[in-house]
């Protein structure tokens, strides 16, 4: 395994790798076995990869702007390559036809343009997690693991069970077993919750419970995790690797920690709400209202502001402090990864547009910049609304823009009176930052939630 770890899928080694095989499978499928396949084959199968990268990239980046901070030039390159192979390799197996040569050779050149067909698209898949850092090495790639997943109705029952071990009580019987494990494990429970307050549809969020839930603790702790744009709330455990990190924590605290809720903010993948309320959905209402009061519920945590805090990254970290400067009486810790100074789509001139109806003055109450500056001229730079709220900024060493954001926001919230950080970690705007940021927050969060 150690081996496995030691082979990175990510860094400039890939990067190069990823390249330098591309532009060979490129060289090998330009060998042409007839006079005529560079005309016919090359010409058409390059006209085609530069229309369809090229095309590709208008859209995506100048026309719909579906990933806010903007997708890296290298994966459209490696896109084109790809496309330019998969073309160049159908042609290889079409000019076989009539090609004069036979036997072994012939098998040997058509088993090469297949390979071909096979590992092109997996270079540009490749090249996705060199820039998005999913998987940093070989090993993480073959033992990703996911969260123990129930339904809520089988952990109210594993919980019932469990408490009634705890007590010594007599209610399950003498021939009645409980739980096979010797010890409650978390788990992940994935259901929909109440809207009824904003009426926002969204897809189920992800509800991690900590073994004490299952030993019938109460008033526990929340965090709320938002993902960005693209995401949804699967992602906090599949790249993220939340629950691992809390696991971690949780086996260094004698089972104890956070109920964590990773909630879709958007609707879908690629939607985009700005985590205000909109005609694209009440957002601001479903976290400060519909998702506290349904979790307090459900799961008998703790209703406290001090014991909430929110956490995103990207788009998600904008949310994060939106809610937080809006809803100090409800949240009172935050952290903000990667986020922006302002929630906007391609242009904040857009953003005022297609969100408010073209109400600058709506926009401006939606964001968090105003209502920081406002409450720290109020109250002439004390803590004023934010006293006992803490945060964390956390941004990329190499991600520019989120640094420039972060800090102007951090010098606004202590200003207004927030107990807020600013801190970088390696990497760009992408996992390797976030998952690092949010498992190095958990002891820091478990400071502020009161986690003994």
């Amino acid at each position: 395994m150690n081996i496995l770890r030691a082979i990175p899928l990510t860094g400039q080694v890939a990067d190069l790798v990823i390249f330098a095989l591309l532009v060979l499978i490129v060289l090998y499928l330009m060998l042409p076995l007839r006079r005529r396949f560079l005309l016919r084959g090359t010409a058409p199968s390059f006209l085609i990869a530069m229309a369809l990268a090229g095309g590709t990239w208008y859209l995506l980046e100048r026309q719909w702007k579906l990933v806010p901070e903007g997708i890296d030039v290298r994966i459209f390159i490696a896109s084109g390559l790809a496309i330019f192979a998969i073309g160049l390799a159908i042609a290889r197996l079409m000019s076989l036809r009539s090609s004069p040569i036979r036997g072994r050779r012939k098998a040997l050149v058509a088993a090469g343009a297949v390979l071909s067909l096979a590992v092109a698209p997996m270079c540009a898949l490749a090249m996705g997690n060199v820039v998005y850092h999913l998987f940093p090495s070989a090993y993480s790639l073959l033992s990703a693991e996911g969260p123990r997943t129930i339904s809520y109705e089988q952990a109210e029952a594993d919980r019932a069970r469990w408490s009634a071990i705890s007590r010594g009580s007599s209610q399950l019987g003498e021939n009645v077993q409980g739980p096979a494990d010797t010890s409650p494990s978390s788990a992940v429970v994935r259901l929909s919750l109440s809207n009824s307050a904003s009426r926002f549809t969204t897809t189920p969020a992800l509800v991690y419970l900590p073994p004490v839930y299952f030993s019938g603790a109460e008033n526990l702790p929340v965090i709320v995790l938002v993902s960005g744009v693209p995401g949804g709330p699967d992602d906090w455990f599949s790249l993220g690797q939340a629950h691992l990190a809390l696991d971690d924590f949780a086996a260094s605290h004698g089972g104890k920690a956070p109920i964590v809720v990773a909630i879709d903010a958007n609707g879908s993948q690629f939607h985009d709400t700005l985590c205000v309320d909109s005609k694209e959905g009440n957002v601001d209402t479903y976290i400060s209202q519909d998702v506290r009061d349904d979790v307090v519920k459900r799961f008998r945590a703790a209703p406290q502001a001090r014991k909430w805090a929110v956490a995103g990254l990207s788009r998600g970290g904008t949310c994060s402090l939106q809610i937080v400067a809006h809803h100090p009486d409800k949240f009172a810790t935050f952290i903000n990864m990667s986020g922006e100074l302002h929630p906007s789509t391609t242009t904040v001139d857009a953003a005022i547009k297609d969100y408010f109806g073209g109400n600058a003055q709506a926009y401006a109450d939606a964001g968090a910049e105003k209502v920081l500056t406002n409450n720290a001229i109020a109250n002439g730079q004390g803590p004023g609304a934010y006293e006992g709220v803490a945060g964390r900024f956390i941004a990329g060493d190499e991600d520019r823009a989120a640094q420039v954001d972060l800090r102007q926001l951090d010098r606004l919230s202590r200003a207004a009176g927030i107990d807020s950080t600013y801190i970088e970690f390696p990497g760009k705007h992408t996992w390797q930052v976030w998952r690092a940021g949010f498992a190095d927050s958990l002891d820091w969060l478990a400071q502020r939630l009161q986690i003994s």
